[in-house]
C-alpha cells in the first residue's frame, strides 16, 4: 500500500488561465483552406469566448522562405480552459495549437 502526501492541490483549468499567457494556431497544420478560410472561422466563435480573456491568440504564417507569427490583438482573447482549448482544436483541427508561457 502506499501513501502521498498532498500540499495543495490546484484545478487544472486554474493553472491554465494563470500559466497560459500566448496560444499560437498553425495555419499549415489547420484545417483552414487559406486565411480568408481560417479568418471565416475566428468570426463564426460567438463573440462571449471572447469576454474576459487574458491569453492572447495568435496566427503563425509560413512560407518558402520565411515564417511570421500575426497577433490577432485585443479583441480575440480569451481563457484558456481546457475547454476553450478543446473548442479550438474542433473548430481549427487537431494538433495545431502552439501554446506558450
Amino acid at each position: 500500500m502506499f501513501r502521498m502526501r498532498i500540499r495543495e492541490a490546484k484545478a487544472i483549468d486554474n493553472e491554465l488561465i494563470r500559466l497560459i499567457k500566448d496560444v499560437i494556431i498553425d495555419v499549415q497544420k489547420s484545417d483552414a483552406t487559406s486565411l480568408e478560410d481560417l479568418s471565416a472561422k475566428l468570426d463564426s466563435i460567438n463573440k462571449e469566448f471572447w469576454l474576459d480573456g487574458s491569453c492572447s491568440l495568435n496566427v503563425k504564417v509560413m512560407s518558402e522562405q520565411s515564417e511570421a507569427i500575426i497577433d490577432l490583438g485585443d479583441d480575440y482573447k480569451f481563457s484558456p480552459s481546457l475547454k476553450n482549448l478543446s473548442y479550438l482544436e474542433d473548430i481549427f483541427g487537431k494538433n495545431i495549437l502552439e501554446i506558450k508561457k
